[in-house]
């Protein structure tokens, strides 16, 4: 559906690997900042579990509103869940520190739903298991 982007905009380089599972990227690469493995694999969570290519989240535009959304999810939990700085966020998806702080504005007002918190804790948890395993 994003394939258009390609993968100069994705921020794999060679390693991007289609097809294949969020727990494939649970190994830390060398030479990577690690704020921008944490916020591939909250992007490759979201996107998973969203239904959309991770490409898009990495995309110059905005994009559809859903795309949007998932990367807001995105930037909230590699800045909340796993206490990454807003600028290395920011960084990490080619946006701005003050973007990743709307970001986390929306996605808090979003938590006073229980459906959508229940949801967020979920993937929450899901990119703990996964960061906690590349620790190893």
């Amino acid at each position: 559906m994003y394939q258009e982007y390609g993968e100069r905009h994705c921020g794999f380089g060679e390693e991007r690997k289609y097809n294949q599972p969020p727990d494939g990227y649970a190994v830390m690469q060398p030479g990577i900042p690690a704020a921008r493995q944490l916020a591939l694999r909250a992007a490759l969570i979201v996107a998973d579990e969203a239904g959309v290519d991770v490409c898009a989240l990495y995309a110059p535009n905005r994009g559809p509103a859903e795309v949007a959304f998932a990367r807001q999810m995105a930037m909230y939990l590699a800045h909340v869940t796993c206490g990454q700085q807003q600028s290395g966020v920011g960084e990490a998806f080619g946006r701005d520190r003050t973007t990743v702080a709307h970001a986390c504005m929306i996605i808090e007002e979003h938590r006073d739903d229980p459906k959508f918190d229940q949801r967020l804790q979920s993937l929450e948890m899901r990119l703990l298991r996964l960061t906690a395993k590349a620790a190893v």
